[in-house]
């Protein structure tokens, strides 16, 4: 959706989502160590999906706020 909603985008536009998406990244990051942190001190494998399901969570909004920009823009 990053590419789709780019494609609409006037240069500004553009110019606005990639410096969102690269602020994004940092943050998701950021979000990602502290995850890790937090279920560094748990013991068993359980912990093992629920880190990854809650790294694929902030992918998963952030995909789903790019969509509904994207459909925003292009309803008729």
């Amino acid at each position: 959706y990053y590419k789709l909603l780019s494609g609409v985008l006037d240069k500004e536009g553009q110019a606005n989502l990639k410096k969102s998406q690269l602020e994004w990244i940092k943050l998701r990051d950021a979000d990602i160590k502290l995850i890790d942190s937090v279920y560094s001190k748990k013991e068993g494998t359980m912990y093992v999906p629920m880190v990854a399901d809650s790294i694929m969570e902030l992918t998963k909004k952030r995909a789903l706020e790019l969509k509904a920009y994207y459909e925003l823009i292009i309803e008729k």
